[in-house]
């Protein structure tokens, strides 16, 4: 019952994420993932913009996380322990469900937008023995 369940679950997940690349793709946004827990550099080198900002969806307008401008990169108040400037990228320091959204990364006052989804890893487990394949998951 337990592993019926576990599969039905991985199932579901699967078909959020798929649901969520589709509406990002009709939008004509970029989707992109990342593991729960890890770090995710964004894309968009700061380097060859005057100014540039990432921003990040939150409800129905958008809000800046960081900016670089004079060859200096920034974190906005209120993100410093989320995100960080590094080598003139933005990266996320661990991704958390939270992080799932929409970005958009403005270089010189043309923006790309990204879909960030954060996912969940199974540690999978499998011994093949007497030709029957075992498998077991097993949580971080």
């Amino acid at each position: 019952m337990f592993q019926r369940n576990a599969i039905m679950m991985a199932a579901l997940k699967i078909a959020l994420i798929l649901m969520s690349l589709v509406e990002a793709s009709s939008e004509g946004i970029k989707s992109d993932f990342v593991l729960l827990k890890t770090q995710y550099t964004f894309p968009g080198n700061a380097s060859t913009c005057e100014r540039a900002e990432w921003r990040k969806k939150n409800a129905s307008t958008y809000v800046t996380i960081a900016s670089y401008q004079n060859q200096i990169c920034t974190t906005k108040n209120g993100y410093h322990e989320e995100f960080t400037c590094k080598e003139n990228h933005l990266l996320l320091n661990s991704a958390k469900y939270t992080d799932q959204e929409v970005y958009v990364f403005v270089c010189d006052e043309v923006e790309t937008p990204l879909r960030l989804d954060v996912l969940y890893a199974l540690n999978v487990y499998a011994a093949v023995m007497d030709n029957i394949t075992k498998r077991r998951d097993v949580d971080p």
